[in-house]
């Protein structure tokens, strides 16, 4: 079984080229986003950006999104920002503070749940479980990305980036996804004995 303590990924993938293929063979539909500039400005150019680098481009990225590496790899060329895809076609992702992420994720391993991928963002990890409905209650301080919004994809390349893959997609495992009840759980439990690491919201 696939644990985060043994992923199993395809290749070592570092290029955006080899990330945006890699994401169009999962069938994942993407889009660009907005980037930082030298000063650390979001390429939107709102001076009050909430979100530098790590949104949607356009505010027609869902129309945009496609699974066609030549059309990622000419957005990555013209403009090398982040990826988006969206959330509630082919996944569901619970957003929670690092702290009580890991501490989930060593309780779905113990209770031998195979993992789907698992992103770091910013002071957050994003879990993808199993498409949802209704979604399961979450206790305070995590949530599910809305099913109409966006999750941030990392790029590939020799910078660091923001957002990174902490357990990275298979063909395997971004198809067996734990089930977001499963997930809940855990975490339910997790949270009542370690409520401190649950306090701080992602």
């Amino acid at each position: 079984m696939l644990h985060a303590a043994a992923p199993q990924p395809l290749d070592v993938r570092t290029t955006a080229a080899d990330y945006a293929d890699l994401y169009a063979k999962l069938g994942w539909r993407i889009a660009p986003g907005t980037y930082r500039d030298a000063a650390g400005s979001c390429s939107c150019g709102l001076s009050n950006c909430d979100r530098p680098g790590l949104h949607p481009a356009d505010p027609g990225w869902g129309e945009q999104a496609t699974t066609r590496p030549q059309t990622l790899n000419g957005w990555l060329t013209d403009a090398p920002g982040c990826l988006v895809t969206p959330v509630g076609e082919c996944f569901d992702v619970i957003a929670i503070s690092a702290p009580a992420g890991h501490r989930l994720l060593a309780a779905l391993e113990h209770a031998d749940i195979v993992l789907g991928p698992v992103l770091r963002t910013p002071g957050a990890l994003h879990v993808f479980t199993a498409v949802a409905s209704p979604i399961p209650a979450l206790p305070f301080g995590a949530i599910w990305l809305p099913t109409d919004g966006y999750a941030v994809l990392p790029v590939g390349g020799p910078e660091p980036q923001a957002v990174q893959w902490l357990v990275p997609p298979t063909p395997v495992n971004a198809q067996a996804l734990p089930e977001p009840a499963a997930v809940a759980t855990h975490l339910t439990r997790s949270c009542d004995q370690f409520p401190s690491r649950c306090k701080e919201a992602p």
